[in-house]
Protein backbone atom coordinates (compact mmCIF):
# COMPACT_ATOMS: atom_id res chain seq x y z
CA UNK A 1 0.00 0.00 0.00
CA UNK A 2 2.35 2.58 1.03
CA UNK A 3 4.92 1.93 -2.30
CA UNK A 4 1.43 2.25 -4.15
CA UNK A 5 1.25 5.96 -2.79
CA UNK A 6 4.61 7.00 -2.89
CA UNK A 7 5.22 5.42 -6.39
CA UNK A 8 6.26 8.11 -9.09
CA UNK A 9 3.12 8.74 -11.84
CA UNK A 10 3.81 8.23 -15.56
CA UNK A 11 5.60 11.23 -17.48
CA UNK A 12 2.46 12.07 -19.31
CA UNK A 13 0.56 12.45 -15.73
CA UNK A 14 3.21 14.68 -14.77
CA UNK A 15 2.97 16.83 -18.31
CA UNK A 16 -0.80 16.62 -17.97
CA UNK A 17 -1.11 18.55 -15.06
CA UNK A 18 1.57 19.77 -12.57
CA UNK A 19 -1.07 20.82 -9.97
CA UNK A 20 -1.94 16.75 -9.75
CA UNK A 21 1.88 16.26 -9.41
CA UNK A 22 2.37 18.56 -6.66
CA UNK A 23 -1.52 16.85 -5.08
CA UNK A 24 0.44 13.69 -5.60
CA UNK A 25 3.81 14.46 -3.88
CA UNK A 26 2.19 15.68 -0.91
CA UNK A 27 0.78 12.49 -0.11
CA UNK A 28 3.46 10.66 -0.76
CA UNK A 29 5.11 12.85 2.32
CA UNK A 30 2.09 12.24 4.18
CA UNK A 31 2.98 8.43 4.40
CA UNK A 32 6.46 8.67 4.74
CA UNK A 33 5.65 11.47 8.06
CA UNK A 34 3.26 8.70 8.97
CA UNK A 35 5.79 5.34 8.57
CA UNK A 36 7.78 8.08 10.89
CA UNK A 37 5.84 8.83 13.38
CA UNK A 38 4.42 5.03 13.92
CA UNK A 39 7.85 3.88 13.68
CA UNK A 40 7.73 1.82 10.31
CA UNK A 41 10.59 2.73 9.03
CA UNK A 42 12.00 -0.61 9.25
CA UNK A 43 9.01 -1.91 7.05
CA UNK A 44 10.41 0.46 4.36
CA UNK A 45 13.98 -0.84 5.29
CA UNK A 46 13.79 -4.29 4.20
CA UNK A 47 11.33 -3.62 1.79
CA UNK A 48 13.30 -0.79 -0.26
CA UNK A 49 16.82 -1.09 1.12
CA UNK A 50 17.73 -4.80 1.62
CA UNK A 51 17.59 -6.83 -1.68
CA UNK A 52 20.18 -9.81 -0.84
CA UNK A 53 20.68 -12.60 -3.92
CA UNK A 54 18.23 -15.20 -3.81
CA UNK A 55 20.71 -18.06 -3.56
CA UNK A 56 24.10 -16.99 -1.99
CA UNK A 57 26.94 -17.09 -5.02
CA UNK A 58 29.74 -18.59 -3.14
CA UNK A 59 29.67 -21.96 -1.25
CA UNK A 60 32.08 -22.94 1.84
CA UNK A 61 33.69 -26.09 2.03
CA UNK A 62 35.15 -27.45 4.95
CA UNK A 63 37.95 -30.42 4.62
CA UNK A 64 40.99 -32.11 6.06
CA UNK A 65 44.58 -30.60 4.97
CA UNK A 66 47.17 -33.43 4.94
CA UNK A 67 48.93 -32.29 8.36
CA UNK A 68 45.42 -33.14 9.73
CA UNK A 69 43.60 -29.78 9.84
CA UNK A 70 40.71 -28.58 8.62
CA UNK A 71 40.32 -25.61 6.44
CA UNK A 72 37.54 -23.50 5.22
CA UNK A 73 37.70 -22.60 1.53
CA UNK A 74 35.05 -20.30 -0.30
CA UNK A 75 33.87 -21.88 -3.42
CA UNK A 76 32.51 -19.13 -6.16
CA UNK A 77 29.68 -20.61 -8.07
CA UNK A 78 28.16 -19.39 -11.52
CA UNK A 79 24.92 -18.69 -12.31
CA UNK A 80 24.01 -22.77 -13.01
CA UNK A 81 25.53 -23.11 -9.21
CA UNK A 82 28.42 -24.90 -10.50
CA UNK A 83 31.94 -24.15 -8.95
CA UNK A 84 33.94 -21.24 -10.41
CA UNK A 85 38.13 -22.18 -11.12
CA UNK A 86 39.93 -18.65 -9.50
CA UNK A 87 43.70 -18.87 -9.65
CA UNK A 88 44.99 -16.45 -7.17
CA UNK A 89 48.36 -14.82 -7.82
CA UNK A 90 51.41 -16.23 -6.20
CA UNK A 91 51.97 -13.57 -4.06
CA UNK A 92 48.60 -12.94 -2.76
CA UNK A 93 46.34 -15.22 0.12
CA UNK A 94 42.79 -15.55 0.97
CA UNK A 95 41.56 -16.74 4.12
CA UNK A 96 37.80 -17.45 5.25
CA UNK A 97 36.29 -17.03 8.51
CA UNK A 98 33.05 -17.63 10.29
CA UNK A 99 32.18 -14.77 12.77
CA UNK A 100 30.11 -16.12 15.04
CA UNK A 101 28.15 -13.59 18.61
CA UNK A 102 24.80 -14.23 20.17
CA UNK A 103 22.66 -11.35 20.31
CA UNK A 104 20.02 -10.97 22.44
CA UNK A 105 20.00 -14.97 22.51
CA UNK A 106 19.95 -15.52 18.64
CA UNK A 107 23.27 -16.62 17.36
CA UNK A 108 24.99 -14.62 14.48
CA UNK A 109 27.21 -15.69 12.04
CA UNK A 110 29.40 -12.78 9.66
CA UNK A 111 31.22 -14.87 6.68
CA UNK A 112 34.46 -12.91 6.14
CA UNK A 113 37.04 -13.06 4.12
CA UNK A 114 40.72 -11.90 4.22
CA UNK A 115 43.05 -11.18 1.10
CA UNK A 116 46.63 -9.97 1.88
CA UNK A 117 50.13 -9.70 -0.27
CA UNK A 118 53.11 -10.60 2.16
CA UNK A 119 54.76 -7.58 0.22
CA UNK A 120 51.80 -4.95 1.62
CA UNK A 121 51.47 -3.68 5.39
CA UNK A 122 50.04 -6.11 7.90
CA UNK A 123 48.68 -3.18 9.46
CA UNK A 124 46.59 -1.06 7.19
CA UNK A 125 43.89 -2.54 5.55
CA UNK A 126 40.63 -1.72 3.32
CA UNK A 127 37.40 -3.03 4.78
CA UNK A 128 34.76 -3.00 1.68
CA UNK A 129 31.06 -3.14 2.76
CA UNK A 130 29.08 -4.28 -0.36
CA UNK A 131 26.22 -3.03 -1.74
CA UNK A 132 22.81 -4.70 -1.18
CA UNK A 133 21.66 -6.73 -4.26
CA UNK A 134 25.42 -8.82 -4.01
CA UNK A 135 27.44 -10.74 -1.62
CA UNK A 136 31.01 -12.02 -1.08
CA UNK A 137 30.56 -14.24 -4.25
CA UNK A 138 29.88 -11.49 -6.57
CA UNK A 139 32.69 -9.36 -5.10
CA UNK A 140 35.60 -11.59 -4.81
CA UNK A 141 37.08 -10.55 -8.59
CA UNK A 142 36.84 -6.78 -7.59
CA UNK A 143 38.39 -7.26 -3.95
CA UNK A 144 41.29 -8.77 -5.70
CA UNK A 145 41.36 -6.44 -7.85
CA UNK A 146 41.18 -3.32 -5.14
CA UNK A 147 43.90 -5.32 -3.52
CA UNK A 148 46.26 -5.25 -6.40
CA UNK A 149 45.62 -1.72 -7.58
CA UNK A 150 45.78 -0.29 -3.96
CA UNK A 151 48.83 -2.14 -3.12
CA UNK A 152 46.66 -2.64 0.13
CA UNK A 153 45.12 -5.78 2.24
CA UNK A 154 41.42 -5.90 2.06
CA UNK A 155 38.90 -7.27 4.38
CA UNK A 156 34.98 -8.08 3.40
CA UNK A 157 32.29 -9.61 4.65
CA UNK A 158 28.68 -10.26 4.28
CA UNK A 159 25.28 -8.94 6.36
CA UNK A 160 22.83 -10.90 8.08
CA UNK A 161 21.11 -12.49 5.24
CA UNK A 162 23.08 -12.30 2.64
CA UNK A 163 25.63 -15.02 1.63
CA UNK A 164 25.31 -18.18 3.41
CA UNK A 165 25.10 -15.51 6.81
CA UNK A 166 21.55 -16.56 9.01
CA UNK A 167 18.89 -14.35 9.95
CA UNK A 168 17.50 -10.82 8.65
CA UNK A 169 19.20 -7.65 7.76
CA UNK A 170 18.18 -4.69 9.64
CA UNK A 171 20.16 -1.23 10.01
CA UNK A 172 21.21 -2.84 13.58
CA UNK A 173 22.32 -5.64 12.35
CA UNK A 174 24.05 -4.21 9.97
CA UNK A 175 26.26 -1.90 12.19
CA UNK A 176 27.13 -4.69 14.26
CA UNK A 177 28.19 -6.70 11.63
CA UNK A 178 30.80 -4.25 11.10
CA UNK A 179 31.70 -3.42 14.49
CA UNK A 180 32.60 -7.36 14.88
CA UNK A 181 34.47 -7.03 11.54
CA UNK A 182 36.39 -4.23 13.08
CA UNK A 183 36.75 -5.52 16.64
CA UNK A 184 38.31 -8.58 14.63
CA UNK A 185 40.81 -6.95 12.71
CA UNK A 186 41.78 -4.88 15.77
CA UNK A 187 42.07 -7.72 18.13
CA UNK A 188 43.02 -11.07 16.18
CA UNK A 189 45.07 -9.06 12.94
CA UNK A 190 46.33 -6.04 15.45
CA UNK A 191 45.69 -3.82 12.49
CA UNK A 192 45.10 -0.52 14.70
CA UNK A 193 42.56 1.53 14.32
CA UNK A 194 44.20 4.03 12.31
CA UNK A 195 45.34 1.56 9.97
CA UNK A 196 42.18 1.19 8.83
CA UNK A 197 39.77 2.84 5.76
CA UNK A 198 36.33 2.01 6.14
CA UNK A 199 35.11 2.17 2.34
CA UNK A 200 31.29 1.20 1.52
CA UNK A 201 29.60 1.26 -1.60
CA UNK A 202 26.21 1.98 -2.06
CA UNK A 203 24.11 0.25 1.45
CA UNK A 204 27.49 -0.09 2.77
CA UNK A 205 27.94 3.22 3.06
CA UNK A 206 25.53 3.67 5.59
CA UNK A 207 27.39 1.08 8.13
CA UNK A 208 30.91 2.92 7.08
CA UNK A 209 29.80 6.38 8.42
CA UNK A 210 27.88 4.65 11.78
CA UNK A 211 31.01 2.65 12.87
CA UNK A 212 33.41 6.14 11.45
CA UNK A 213 31.30 7.88 13.96
CA UNK A 214 31.57 5.36 16.56
CA UNK A 215 35.66 4.76 16.78
CA UNK A 216 36.62 8.41 15.45
CA UNK A 217 40.43 7.41 15.48
CA UNK A 218 39.60 5.34 11.96
CA UNK A 219 42.16 6.59 9.20
CA UNK A 220 39.52 7.08 6.58
CA UNK A 221 36.46 6.93 5.11
CA UNK A 222 35.51 6.12 1.13
CA UNK A 223 31.99 6.66 0.36
CA UNK A 224 31.00 5.02 -3.16
CA UNK A 225 27.84 6.62 -4.27
CA UNK A 226 26.37 6.78 -1.02
CA UNK A 227 22.63 7.28 0.25
CA UNK A 228 22.03 10.26 2.33
CA UNK A 229 19.02 8.47 3.76
CA UNK A 230 16.44 6.58 3.38
CA UNK A 231 14.17 8.66 3.58
CA UNK A 232 16.18 10.91 1.00
CA UNK A 233 15.69 7.97 -1.14
CA UNK A 234 11.84 7.30 -0.79
CA UNK A 235 11.26 11.31 -1.21
CA UNK A 236 14.49 12.27 -3.67
CA UNK A 237 12.40 15.48 -4.36
CA UNK A 238 13.35 16.53 -1.13
CA UNK A 239 16.70 15.00 0.48
CA UNK A 240 16.87 17.20 3.34
CA UNK A 241 16.71 15.70 6.70
CA UNK A 242 13.54 14.69 8.16
CA UNK A 243 12.31 15.48 12.29
CA UNK A 244 11.55 12.03 13.60
CA UNK A 245 13.22 8.59 13.00
CA UNK A 246 15.17 8.12 9.97
CA UNK A 247 17.46 5.37 8.99
CA UNK A 248 20.87 4.97 7.41
CA UNK A 249 20.96 9.05 8.13
CA UNK A 250 24.25 9.60 7.31
CA UNK A 251 23.11 13.42 6.19
CA UNK A 252 22.74 13.71 10.18
CA UNK A 253 26.20 11.99 11.22
CA UNK A 254 28.43 13.76 8.68
CA UNK A 255 28.75 16.52 11.96
CA UNK A 256 30.49 13.84 14.29
CA UNK A 257 32.64 11.97 11.81
CA UNK A 258 36.58 13.58 12.51
CA UNK A 259 38.22 10.65 9.73
CA UNK A 260 38.98 12.41 6.34
CA UNK A 261 36.23 11.27 3.58
CA UNK A 262 36.77 11.20 0.22
CA UNK A 263 33.59 10.71 -1.87
CA UNK A 264 33.25 8.56 -5.47
CA UNK A 265 29.99 8.88 -7.27
CA UNK A 266 29.07 8.30 -11.22
CA UNK A 267 27.08 11.42 -12.93
CA UNK A 268 24.86 9.01 -14.59
CA UNK A 269 23.56 7.44 -11.24
CA UNK A 270 20.06 6.74 -11.61
CA UNK A 271 19.54 5.04 -9.14
CA UNK A 272 21.39 7.01 -6.20
CA UNK A 273 21.62 10.75 -7.44
CA UNK A 274 24.73 12.37 -7.06
CA UNK A 275 23.08 15.16 -5.06
CA UNK A 276 23.14 12.68 -1.97
CA UNK A 277 26.87 12.84 -2.15
CA UNK A 278 26.59 16.32 -2.31
CA UNK A 279 24.66 17.02 0.00
CA UNK A 280 26.77 14.54 2.37
CA UNK A 281 29.65 16.65 1.63
CA UNK A 282 28.45 19.78 1.68
CA UNK A 283 27.32 18.78 5.65
CA UNK A 284 30.33 17.80 6.05
CA UNK A 285 32.17 21.00 4.88
CA UNK A 286 30.05 23.05 6.70
CA UNK A 287 31.04 21.31 10.20
CA UNK A 288 34.71 20.83 9.70
CA UNK A 289 38.03 23.38 8.60
CA UNK A 290 38.23 21.31 5.16
CA UNK A 291 36.63 20.51 1.99
CA UNK A 292 35.90 16.32 1.54
CA UNK A 293 37.33 14.97 -1.73
CA UNK A 294 35.07 14.66 -4.52
CA UNK A 295 35.77 11.92 -7.37
CA UNK A 296 33.19 12.40 -10.00
CA UNK A 297 33.19 9.51 -12.24
CA UNK A 298 31.47 10.97 -15.72
CA UNK A 299 29.53 9.01 -17.19
CA UNK A 300 29.69 6.51 -14.66
CA UNK A 301 26.01 4.77 -13.43
CA UNK A 302 25.30 3.13 -10.22
CA UNK A 303 26.94 -0.55 -10.56
CA UNK A 304 29.70 0.51 -13.50
CA UNK A 305 31.09 3.14 -11.49
CA UNK A 306 33.28 0.58 -9.27
CA UNK A 307 35.03 -0.95 -12.30
CA UNK A 308 35.48 2.90 -14.10
CA UNK A 309 37.39 3.86 -11.34
CA UNK A 310 40.13 1.08 -11.67
CA UNK A 311 39.81 1.44 -15.32
CA UNK A 312 40.05 5.38 -15.26
CA UNK A 313 43.78 6.64 -14.80
CA UNK A 314 42.76 9.66 -13.15
CA UNK A 315 39.94 8.39 -10.89
CA UNK A 316 42.79 5.87 -10.19
CA UNK A 317 45.38 7.97 -9.11
CA UNK A 318 42.57 10.08 -6.96
CA UNK A 319 41.92 7.46 -4.30
CA UNK A 320 45.00 6.10 -4.78
CA UNK A 321 46.50 9.52 -3.32
CA UNK A 322 43.62 9.55 -0.55
CA UNK A 323 44.57 6.72 0.75
CA UNK A 324 48.04 8.00 0.95
CA UNK A 325 46.76 10.69 3.11
CA UNK A 326 45.01 8.66 5.27
CA UNK A 327 47.20 6.16 6.17
CA UNK A 328 49.93 8.70 6.84
CA UNK A 329 48.45 12.39 7.53
CA UNK A 330 44.70 11.72 8.10
CA UNK A 331 42.46 13.85 9.94
CA UNK A 332 41.87 11.02 12.68
CA UNK A 333 41.96 11.93 16.44
CA UNK A 334 44.00 9.96 19.23
CA UNK A 335 41.83 6.54 20.29
CA UNK A 336 39.73 7.09 22.99
CA UNK A 337 39.16 5.34 26.27
CA UNK A 338 35.59 4.89 25.14
CA UNK A 339 36.80 3.23 21.64
CA UNK A 340 38.69 0.72 23.54
CA UNK A 341 36.04 -0.02 26.00
CA UNK A 342 33.93 -0.81 22.88
CA UNK A 343 36.06 -3.21 21.29
CA UNK A 344 37.11 -5.52 24.49
CA UNK A 345 33.38 -5.29 24.75
CA UNK A 346 33.00 -7.23 21.68
CA UNK A 347 35.86 -9.26 21.62
CA UNK A 348 35.01 -10.55 24.74
CA UNK A 349 31.62 -12.13 23.24
CA UNK A 350 34.01 -13.44 20.34
CA UNK A 351 35.94 -17.08 20.95
CA UNK A 352 39.12 -17.06 19.05
CA UNK A 353 40.46 -20.63 17.86
CA UNK A 354 40.70 -22.91 15.06
CA UNK A 355 38.13 -25.18 13.97
CA UNK A 356 38.83 -28.97 15.61
CA UNK A 357 42.41 -28.29 14.35
CA UNK A 358 44.78 -30.40 15.78
CA UNK A 359 48.12 -29.41 14.96
CA UNK A 360 48.97 -25.56 14.46
CA UNK A 361 51.27 -25.42 11.63
CA UNK A 362 54.69 -24.31 12.24
CA UNK A 363 54.94 -21.68 9.10
CA UNK A 364 51.13 -20.39 9.52
CA UNK A 365 50.38 -16.53 9.11
CA UNK A 366 47.99 -17.16 12.40
CA UNK A 367 50.04 -20.05 14.57
CA UNK A 368 51.13 -16.83 17.21
CA UNK A 369 47.22 -16.01 16.94
CA UNK A 370 45.95 -18.93 17.73
CA UNK A 371 49.25 -19.97 20.67
CA UNK A 372 48.06 -16.75 22.48
CA UNK A 373 44.21 -17.26 22.95
CA UNK A 374 44.15 -20.97 22.70
CA UNK A 375 43.72 -20.77 26.81
CA UNK A 376 41.04 -17.91 26.76
CA UNK A 377 36.87 -18.76 26.73
CA UNK A 378 35.00 -16.32 25.61
CA UNK A 379 31.22 -16.75 25.10
CA UNK A 380 30.89 -17.30 21.42
CA UNK A 381 33.48 -19.28 18.77
CA UNK A 382 34.65 -17.63 15.77
CA UNK A 383 36.07 -20.19 13.15
CA UNK A 384 39.28 -18.97 12.20
CA UNK A 385 41.18 -21.35 9.13
CA UNK A 386 43.91 -20.29 6.60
Amino acid sequence: FFFLMIRRPPRSTQSRSSAASDVYKRQGQKILTLCQKLQMTGVLSRATVFSPPQEPHYAVSEYFTEDGNTRLELELLDEKRKPRIIRLPEDVSSSFFKIHEKRKGIDYMVPTIYLWNESYPKDKVIIYSHGTSSDLGDNYIYLLELMSFFECNVISYDYAGYGIAPNKPTENTVYRDLECVIAFATQSLEIPLNGIVLWGFSLGCGPSVELAVRYPSIAGLILQAPLASLLAFLDPDSIHPRVGKDMFASVSKMANVKCGICFIHGTLDQTIPIKHSELLAQRYAETHDIQPSFIRVEGGRHNDSAMMILKSAEAHKAVLRELQIFFTKGLSIKPSIVECTKLEDIFVQLRIEPSRKKVIPKNNFFSSLFLELKDSKPMCPLEITT
